[in-house]
């Protein structure tokens, strides 16, 4: 079975949900890497390092990092070079808090 994680938005907990920055109002971390990404889509990642990355980068500089399951279908992700890494989706919940 895949698991899948999401560095980001500290403070939430199993059975919350992540929505994209266009819903959440939460600062949008791509901004950071050039404007990469969508802002109605959040992103997972089946790399529990990767994700802890994203966390560090988080505007806040004390981001999480979340084991989630993901809203399918899940979208690959246009600005990842490596296939199966990185994804799209409208929504995840929160299964635990990893980091």
């Amino acid at each position: 079975m895949v698991k899948y994680y999401h560095g980001g938005t500290p403070g939430l907990g199993p059975g919350d949900f992540l929505l994209p920055p266009s819903e959440s109002g939460y600062p949008y971390p791509c901004d950071l890497f050039g404007g990469l990404g969508r802002r109605d889509r959040v992103y997972v990642t089946t790399s529990a390092e990767d994700a802890a990355l994203f966390a560090a980068f988080h505007p806040w500089r004390r981001g999480n990092v979340y084991e989630v399951e993901p809203e399918l279908p899940l979208e690959p992700d246009p600005d990842c070079n490596e296939p199966g890494l990185s994804f799209a989706t409208k929504k995840a919940k929160i299964v635990k808090v990893v980091a």
